[in-house]
């Protein structure tokens, strides 16, 4: 029974993290790709299967940490998966600014 929690809790943070990307790329999208190439407004669906192809083609592994346990390493994942967007959020807020 724990791994099926488990199991359908990290599902559930990969639907989140890619729900999330996806909504990042679309404010991205809107504020830098239609007033600099005239295109139209990406949505949230097109959107998150964009960031999903990127994703897949750039993916880099990163390097096993012997020091590491897996929980620990989970939660780098986890963290990773939401400030990274986050952080790209808030530089592309900022350079909005000066438009």
């Amino acid at each position: 029974m724990t791994g099926l929690i488990v199991f359908v809790g990290m599902f559930g943070l990969l639907a989140l993290g890619s729900i999330w990307n996806g909504f990042v790329l679309t404010l991205l999208w809107a504020w830098f790709i239609v007033p600099t190439f005239n295109l139209p407004a990406l949505t949230l669906a097109p959107a998150i299967g964009v960031a999903l192809v990127v994703g897949f083609l750039t993916y880099q592994a990163k390097p096993e940490q012997d020091g590491k346990d897996k929980a620990a390493a989970l939660l780098d994942s986890v963290i990773h998966m939401a400030l990274k967007p986050a952080v790209m959020l808030a530089i592309g807020w900022i350079v909005k600014q000066w438009m």
